[in-house]
């Protein structure tokens, strides 16, 4: 116990002394969420601020480079390759051009977000999904501990068939698919329950136990040893009785 509580307290300490750093990740982690920044978007700005505070101009403009051009032709700044060589053919006009620049923008962004809202409400819903199976689950084999636990109360000799009960369930399930309901779930076991007593029944039936010779000699040439025969006591016990006489 002194060990236990002793590795509790440095655990309890190591786990205070990196409060503050897990403080900070969540801020970090709030703030990439609230402005939509995946890894790729946070390591292209990393990586140019770092050549930025080393000096590297040239590649920090490298790296910026893209993103100006996206944002001059957003405003109508500057106009696309396919849009400027009309307005040098004189096809239309550079205000009209630069109009269309910024509603490909628009539409562009717009397709964007709308992607991105696609993808957050189906990885929200595979969660749903994922958490509700979780719970199905549970609730299922909650269902079946407890019919197990009032089975070994009420059956003495369910101890000994309970192994092959679970046998037969896993059957059931990969036959007919998981149970969606706890009610399911033990309707499985209760149809396994069944198919195991059918099973031991009729094998206590194919061998059923001889009736005993008389104790007293008879016959022509003496007496002969009365067969021996041995009450089963359980369930178990027949099964195994049983198996004895079939390799006989």
């Amino acid at each position: 116990m002194e060990r236990i509580l002793r590795e509790r307290a440095q655990a309890r300490d190591a786990l205070k002394a990196v409060q503050p750093e897990l403080e900070a990740y969540r801020q970090l982690r709030g703030y990439l969420d609230n402005a939509q920044l995946n890894h790729e978007d946070v390591n292209v700005l990393l990586g140019v601020g770092a050549r930025l505070r080393a000096g590297d101009m040239e590649g920090f403009l490298r790296g910026v480079m893209p993103y100006v051009q996206m944002a001059e032709e957003a405003l109508g700044l500057r106009l696309p390759n396919d849009l400027q060589n009309q307005v040098n053919q004189g096809l239309i006009h550079p205000d009209a051009a630069a109009e269309m620049g910024r509603n490909r923008y628009r539409i562009a962004r717009a397709e964007g977000e709308r992607q991105i809202a696609e993808t957050r409400l189906r990885d929200t819903q595979q969660a749903r999904e994922q958490e509700n199976q979780g719970h199905l689950q549970q609730s299922v084999i909650d269902a079946i501990n407890n019919w197990e636990t009032g089975m070994r109360s009420r059956d003495p000799d369910f101890a000994g068939k309970a192994d092959s009960v679970m046998r037969h369930a896993r059957s059931l399930i990969l036959e007919r698919g998981y149970p969606q309901t706890p009610q399911a779930g033990v309707a499985y076991v209760e149809e396994a329950l069944r198919q195991v007593n059918e099973f031991t029944n009729g094998l206590i039936a194919r061998v059923a136990p001889p009736q005993p010779t008389k104790p007293t000699p008879h016959g022509v040439n003496g007496a002969t040893s009365p067969a021996a025969f041995q009450e089963p006591r359980s369930m178990r016990d027949a099964m195994e009785i049983a198996l004895r006489r079939m390799r006989a």
